[in-house]
């Protein structure tokens, strides 16, 4: 069996956008929906829970009445909440308060309500169609994104907004997709900063028919990587990585290997150093001085997220061929962009499955990212254990 790692030159807390307008929370200027004129029992939905639902607030009394309900109706409520939140006839607060239940109680099998709530002239309903796809997205990874992305093109900022939240930079062909659909205002600007946070944290760039992968940073540096040889088949490419900015001269780093659209080349948080993976070994760069220094063997460094340091991976002893997968063991080091006495620094243990059917066997520590989930962070990837990272937020934690 040929695998391509460790010797892969044998190829044949928080997600904080504080450019979130407070105006972004006010509901919008649409019109209130329309009162009905028919009668409760004339309606689609359950009249009984309709008039439970359409308390303003919905206050204690409400929330008994809720309760016994729910006692009454253990197997349909789920599904009449459904009936409710998609009902044309339903009064706004009973809709919203129906699909904020929905979300509440995981009804994810009546996210088919939700989408027909995004129709609602209620802007507050529509952005509670959109937190309860966030909530099933959190879940199942999967369940609700059609809703996120249909808010994605709704008429009110706010929902938008919201949409952009939920989404966050789990899926950036998304996000740039939006930005080309909606290139100014506020909506685009929350969406330029989540994809910045996403190739930030080891997402793939974006890439055109010549497998030429660029991103542009916050701060205006364009990095591109040009193959110099390809295996479409893995997804896999060795090229010359060029950073550059428009006060800076150019930067570039020969035989970067690049998998799953991945480049290993990344920027401190003030854009002032690179930290780079060239022959399996970690280097970091001074983008003003020009100086270069060795941290030491590893591959695919990442931005700690608010801190000065970046993590990488070495290779460890242990792992070993389990038939058609090979476990690879990887301690977890932690270093800074600028020079720290105790470089590097264990922080832990982590491992993964190198697999032929994914990438040829290269080792899925070159497409982790770095994941918020829950307020913490945890480095992740397909093949790959899920690796708590050291809170930037805890004074106890690893420096």
């Amino acid at each position: 069996m040929v695998i391509h790692e460790p010797d892969e030159k044998m190829q044949p807390r928080r997600l904080i956008f504080l450019l979130l307008p407070l105006a972004l929370g006010c509901a919008g200027a649409s019109a209130p929906a329309a009162p009905d004129a028919r009668p409760l029992a004339e309606r689609s939905s359950d009249p009984e829970l309709h008039a439970i639902l359409d308390t303003v607030p919905l206050d204690s009394a409400a929330e008994v009445a809720l309760q016994n309900y729910e006692l009454a109706h253990p197997i349909s409520f789920l599904a009449n909440l459904a009936e409710v939140a998609a009902d044309p006839a339903a009064g706004p607060e009973a809709k919203f308060h129906a699909v904020r239940l929905l979300g509440e109680r995981d009804g994810r099998k009546q996210t088919w309500a939700l989408m027909e709530a995004l129709g609602d002239r209620d802007p507050r309903v529509r952005t509670a169609a959109v937190v309860a796809a966030g909530r099933f997205l959190e879940k199942s990874g999967l369940t609700g994104l059609g809703v996120v992305k249909a808010a994605l093109e709704d008429r009110e900022p706010a929902v938008q907004a919201k949409a952009l939240e939920v989404l966050g930079p789990r899926d950036l062909q998304l996000l740039r997709d939006f930005l080309v659909r909606h290139p100014g205002g506020e909506a685009a600007e929350i969406a330029r900063g989540l994809l910045h946070a996403g190739e930030d944290r080891g997402a793939p760039l974006a890439v055109d028919s010549a497998g030429v992968l660029r991103r542009v940073t916050a701060g205006g540096i364009t990095l591109e990587f040009r193959p110099v040889r390809r295996w479409p088949q893995w997804d896999a490419a060795e090229g010359t990585v060029t950073v550059g900015g428009q006060t800076s001269a150019a930067v570039t780093i020969s035989d970067v290997e690049v998998v799953a659209g991945v480049v290993p080349v990344f920027f401190a948080p003030d854009e002032s150093a690179l930290v780079y993976e060239h022959a399996r070994r970690i280097y970091v760069r001074d983008l003003r001085t020009g100086a270069v220094r060795e941290v030491g063997s590893g591959i695919a460094p990442r931005p700690l997220p608010f801190t000065e340091d970046f993590i990488y991976l070495r290779e460890a002893p242990g792992g070993g061929d389990l038939r058609e997968r090979t476990r690879i063991e990887y301690d977890v080091l932690r270093a800074g962009f600028r020079p720290h006495v105790e470089d590097p620094r264990f922080v832990g243990k982590t491992g993964a499955f190198a697999q032929m059917d994914r990438h040829g066997m290269y080792s899925p520590a070159r497409w982790v990212r770095i994941v918020e989930k829950d307020a913490r962070f945890t480095l992740e990837g397909l093949g790959a254990d899920t690796f708590k990272l050291p809170d930037p937020f805890d004074a106890g934690a690893v420096p």
